[in-house]
């Protein structure tokens, strides 16, 4: 999946390592995405930030784009992932394009586990420009919401630009505000098939405290009796 994202002015995009690999399969990659792949770096997600990059990443329609997929209500999930599926299986497709309609589908499944709380994205801890930020009033330090990539989680920081410590007290009305503040985006699964749990952690630096709510699954099987997705288990090929 990628991710595209505005911070400070300046376009960038973040690509999942496992897709560059996958594009290095299949591929003459550019020089770029060879030394990233070559690097030490182990990260879930790789950011680019130049221009030819960014558009590089753009024209490749098989790559899905996370922030779009969030759009998408659980009905309409369950449509595209059988689209995918379909583009997938098309007999017509030489192997190269079914390969990468093959791996898109297999990123959505990725998504719909990661929507019912089965799976983490690991997606990059930054926030997302396309949300406002909120600021605290009645607080000293001032504290800073904002929305991350991610849609479950929010990131709470200080005015000061000074980190958090285990001692810090944050007010609970602070956090009720954050919680409101994320409901707005986020598109849970049907009540049905679970409820909403909401855990709070400093992040590793103690930049930011994280306020993260995901879906917590109840049962096994979706409202149609479908067993739920655990990488090729339902939706199956």
């Amino acid at each position: 999946m990628k991710v595209f994202n505005r911070e400070n002015g300046k376009e960038k995009v973040y690509v999942s390592r496992k897709d560059l690999v996958f594009l290095s399969q299949v591929y003459d990659i550019p020089q770029f995405i060879e030394e990233v792949l070559e690097s030490d770096d182990n990260s879930s997600y790789v950011e680019f930030s130049s221009l030819v990059e960014i558009e590089y990443f753009k024209v490749i329609r098989w790559l899905l784009d996370f922030k779009e997929l969030c759009k998408l209500s659980f009905d309409e999930l369950n449509l595209f992932i059988e689209e995918m599926k379909t583009k997938a299986n098309n007999t017509k497709l030489d192997m190269v394009s079914k390969s990468e309609w093959n791996h898109a589908y297999e990123d959505v499944l990725d998504f719909y586990n990661y929507r019912l709380g089965l799976l983490d994205l690991d997606l990059p801890l930054v926030p997302d420009d396309q949300y406002s930020h909120m600021e605290s009033a009645g607080y000293s330090p001032i504290y800073i919401i904002m929305q991350a990539i991610d849609p479950n989680i929010l990131m709470v920081c200080k005015d000061t630009g000074e980190k958090f410590s285990f001692f810090d007290n944050i007010p609970v009305s602070l956090m009720d505000s954050a919680i409101n503040m994320t409901s707005m985006r986020r598109k849970d699964p049907p009540i049905t098939l679970g409820n909403t749990v909401k855990t709070y952690r400093y992040s590793d630096d103690f930049q930011y405290y994280l306020i993260e709510t995901k879906f917590n699954l109840y049962q096994k099987r979706d409202n149609r009796g479908k067993s739920l997705v655990k990488k090729n288990d339902g939706h199956n090929m």
